[in-house]
């Protein structure tokens, strides 16, 4: 477990080419796409997970956070998490992205340096910017870049000081955007899901 860090669920994207609310998918009868990847946060992290909530969410607890526009992108999303974290590093995890797991982010955590302010994992030629750890001290950066417009979570990443983890199993950096990825996971993963 990683005790200098919170975390935070990306469920505020608009699901389009999926068709229904991603975090709203059940795994099982009573456990959804959200439900699993706050499982694993919480198995990650020693402070609190937050939630980053799409801007319409009815009655946010404590520990939601809402998006103040609608289409703001994860990367403010991400600028929330940051602003309540109050530990040295907040844990992303977007929702659809459900192989990821504490290994993976006790291997980015190992990897930071001194001048490290972002930490996000590689295979091949595919990183996942939404699965990766972030410091507080990216605020500013992120705040000057969403005002220029810029939403894009890779445009900030590369003009800060970001490391490259390269890891050994491609199936952490799952991410489900179609029923079919879906429908594939599920079958892949039936019996083997950590609840």
């Amino acid at each position: 477990m990683i005790r200098d860090a919170e975390g935070l669920v990306l469920t505020g994207g608009r699901s389009q080419r999926m068709g229904q609310d991603k975090a709203a998918l059940l795994i099982s009868p009573h456990v959804t796409l959200l439900d699993h990847a706050r499982d694993i946060l919480q198995r990650t992290v020693s402070g609190p997970v937050y939630i980053s909530r799409p801007y319409h969410w009815p009655n946010p607890s404590s520990l939601d956070l809402v998006d103040a526009d609608d289409n703001q992108g994860p990367l403010a999303g991400i600028l929330q998490g940051l602003k309540a974290c109050s530990k040295s590093w907040l844990a992303v995890l977007a929702v659809d992205c459900p192989n990821a797991n504490p290994t993976l982010y006790e291997i980015l955590y190992q990897s930071r340096t001194s001048r490290t302010m972002a930490i996000i994992p590689r295979y091949g030629q595919t990183w996942q910017p939404l699965v990766s750890l972030w410091s507080p001290g990216l605020i500013q950066a992120i705040e000057d870049q969403l005002a220029q417009g810029n939403h894009r979570v890779g445009s900030v990443l590369s003009d800060l000081v970001t490391r490259i983890v390269d890891i050994e199993d491609p199936q952490w950096l799952t991410n489900l955007n179609t029923p079919d990825d879906w429908k594939q996971w599920i079958l892949a993963s039936k019996g083997t899901v950590p609840l």
